[in-house]
């Protein structure tokens, strides 16, 4: 009966080892692609404006648990609207800025378009450029809260009294109630917006609020798909290193072998 030869474990533990390190570079090569493009990115997002760009696709900002406003303050001026959603301002689909304070009233005068938020008087243009801000040090009134047209001339509300400004709002003064009969203040009041208008100005704000350089950053982390991605991220670094350690064990090897060869072919052949 024949014997069935086994190899020495030391052949078949680095044959496995061999297929094993196989299956891991090329498992691996992809994530290193992946690790290396996204590293490349966040090197020059300055540069290619990932700061500033802002997220408008749905899926990723449910993924981030982006809420709606919890407020919504909006004015019709002209044809356009200027609405507040929390703290963020725009105009239609231009983002002005980030105020604190409240927007309390808007008009449309001029061709600019005057905003009180808080105790200022803010001046932009139609296309949403800012202009000028005004306050009382500049002669405005305190405690601003309506804005009105008033023959053709600005006419600001401020603790149930009523004051006009000249042409170049430079100057103001106190309207008696007399003069206030006729014609009617034309107020411009606060307006609900349309579904489709509201929904518009509830994306633009959760947009606002996630750039593409944060889902970068977390993509190369590995943190955007929350705890499961950093673990995740953390099985692929220890794959990494076995991948290292199995490489250098091939190569030492390999090493000595070439070694013990060149050594076998230096020694004289033994004459006969």
């Amino acid at each position: 009966m024949r014997k069935t030869y086994k190899k020495p474990f030391h052949v078949r533990f680095t044959s496995h080892l061999r297929e094993w390190h196989r299956r891991l570079g090329i498992s691996a090569a992809v994530f290193i692609l992946l690790l290396s493009f996204s590293g490349l990115i966040l090197n020059h997002s300055d540069d290619m404006g990932l700061p500033n760009k802002a997220v408008n696709t749905a899926i990723l900002l449910d993924l981030y648990h982006i809420q709606n406003p919890t407020s919504i303050i909006s004015f019709q001026v002209g044809s356009a609207f200027l609405v507040q959603t929390d703290t963020e301002l725009w105009l239609d689909n231009k983002w002005l800025g980030t105020e604190r304070d409240s927007l309390k009233s808007a008009v449309l005068y001029q061709n600019f378009i005057l905003a009180i938020i808080g105790e200022s008087l803010y001046i932009y243009t139609p296309r949403g450029d800012f202009v000028d801000k005004m306050d009382s040090s500049l002669g405005l009134p305190k405690n601003m809260d309506s804005l009105a047209l008033y023959q053709q001339k600005i006419v600001v509300r401020s603790d149930d009294h009523y004051w006009q400004s000249d042409e170049e709002l430079t100057q103001w003064t106190v309207l008696s109630p007399s003069m206030l009969l006729t014609p009617p203040l034309e107020w411009n009041h606060k307006i609900n917006l349309a579904v489709s208008k509201k929904n518009q100005f509830q994306h633009q704000y959760r947009a606002k609020l996630l750039n593409w350089e944060r889902v970068v950053l977390d993509f190369h982390s590995g943190r955007l798909i929350g705890k499961l991605g950093v673990f995740f991220s953390d099985i692929v670094a220890i794959l990494l290193v076995l991948l290292s350690v199995s490489g250098i064990y091939f190569w030492l090897k390999r090493a000595k072998q070439q070694k013990n060869s060149k050594t076998s072919s230096k020694k004289p052949a033994k004459s006969k």
